[in-house]
């Protein structure tokens, strides 16, 4: 009777929302110069960069954000099916991912290369590379008995950073 009040977890969607948070942090870090068209948005093409409403089509680049809005929107019923849990749980629940959500989204942002400099030195590179470390340290999930101390290193490292 116990497993069925667990909530339902798919690997397989926990993978395809990872890959789209990947795919969403490091398409804010592409070089603005020397990659193909197809590592920038579609109505975006280098060199110049320029919004251009008469092409037509979509990249990667493109499609990463609505990936994750589907992984969500699948993900939260999954989570929540088959419980009765309190409104006022729920809330709470919901009022902690949402903060690590805009944590999240405020780190990343303030350690990307191009925010910490118009023209990225090799220093802020690494500056932005060691902050991706930090983030996987802050939001992963580990096993085994390093997992706070993983934690920690990351959230101090994170606030140290910043």
């Amino acid at each position: 009777m116990g497993d069925r009040l667990r909530p339902v977890r798919s690997q397989a969607l926990d993978v395809l929302r990872g890959l789209a948070i990947l795919g969403m942090m490091l398409s804010g870090v592409v070089p603005w110069d020397g990659l193909p068209e197809w590592m920038y948005h579609r109505q975006e093409p280098p060199p110049s960069h320029e919004y251009q409403a008469q092409l037509s089509g979509i990249t990667w680049v493109d499609m990463v954000f609505p990936l994750f809005l589907f992984c969500m929107g699948v993900a939260i019923p999954l989570a929540e099916g088959g419980r009765e849990i309190p409104l006022s749980q729920r809330i709470s629940k919901w009022a902690q991912r949402g903060g690590l959500l805009v944590v999240f989204a405020i780190f990343n942002q303030h350690t990307r290369p191009y925010t910490l400099g118009a023209s990225p030195t090799n220093l802020q590179w690494g500056v932005a590379l060691v902050a991706f470390g930090l983030t996987i340290l802050m939001f992963g999930k580990f096993n085994g008995r390093l997992v706070v101390g993983l934690k920690v290193i990351g959230w101090v490292g994170a606030v140290a950073l910043l």
